[in-house]
């Protein structure tokens, strides 16, 4: 019985032999498949921005073709059926082991640097410079220079091992652009959390400067996770459900229709917890927490 070896599959190929428009992206690559919300491919790995959803071949083929798993590894042996053999068999196990092997490796942090453009940036939104300077000394807030462009890298972490960067949400110092390195693990957050098996709540953010602007305003509490999602992610949840295992979620996201819906859906996900909604008075809570200034 032979497998396929989906580490030797090209999604550019997968892309040609699926009739998918692809354009080159930036440097080292990279290729965009056009229409699905900034997903990016290398190699045999994808990224796609708008929701964190990251994986290889077959995962990327349900995205693509909206099928099921095991309709993904029909497709595959029919676009391939030139070069994999009729009778080939599928190992799930191979390639779910390879996936996660690739996983835990695959966000390279670029080189940081911390110039006081960050921190000037950070207080120009009002954040505390106190909280600033713990989080620099902390390892969670660095610089990255972008093709020239200065930004603002939150840090996202492995929960269960603080010396593993799993990836980083940006923010550019200036202009608006806002995002995730490219290789980022889209089911972590930047995180500040206590060094201890449970926690008696989970606070949940949109963004970084949100959860520094609540913290600015609001006294933080060593019992409380405070995490920033880099958008609504119920996947950066489950993890933090899984590793503090808290008694309640207090949901902090925008204060819009996107971030109702957020809230409803943890409601209905986890009705074993308790779930609360913190609102900021205006749309987020850096708009709160400049009004107080200005």
């Amino acid at each position: 019985m032979s497998y396929i070896n989906f580490n030797n599959i090209q999604l550019t190929e997968v892309c040609k032999r699926l009739g998918l428009p692809i354009i080159k992206h930036g440097y080292g690559g990279n290729y965009k498949v056009k229409n699905f919300g900034g997903l990016i491919i290398k190699d045999s790995y994808f990224y796609q921005h708008s929701t964190g959803e990251r994986g290889g071949i077959i995962k990327f083929v349900m995205l693509t073709e909206d099928c099921s798993y095991q309709a993904a590894i029909e497709l595959i042996k029919e676009v391939f059926n030139d070069d994999i053999p009729q009778n080939s068999a599928i190992s799930s196990t191979q390639y779910s082991v390879s996936e996660d092997k690739k996983k835990t490796n695959i966000f390279i942090p670029p080189a940081w640097n911390n110039e006081h453009k960050i921190i000037n940036y950070l207080e120009s939104r009002c954040i505390s410079r106190d909280l600033i300077n713990q989080e620099i000394k902390a390892n969670r807030i660095k610089g990255v220079s972008i093709k020239g462009h200065l930004n603002v890298a939150f840090l996202c972490y492995d929960l269960t091992d603080y010396t593993l960067i799993k990836g980083a949400i940006i923010r550019g110092v200036e202009g608006s652009f806002k995002g995730n390195l490219i290789d980022s693990d889209g089911d972590y957050g930047y995180c500040i959390a206590p060094n201890q098996s449970s926690v008696k709540s989970i606070y949940i953010f949109e963004a970084p400067i949100d959860l520094l602007s609540y913290l600015t305003m609001y006294q933080q509490d060593p019992n409380i996770v405070y995490t920033a999602m880099g958008g609504v992610k119920l996947r950066v949840v489950e993890k933090l459900i899984e590793r503090f295992n808290p008694s309640s979620i207090t949901c902090c996201t925008d204060n819009d229709i996107a971030g109702d819906k957020f809230y409803n859906e943890l409601k209905d996900l986890y009705s074993n917890l308790r779930i609360r909604r913190q609102t900021p008075k205006s749309k987020d809570w850096n708009e709160d927490l400049q009004n107080l200034y200005f």
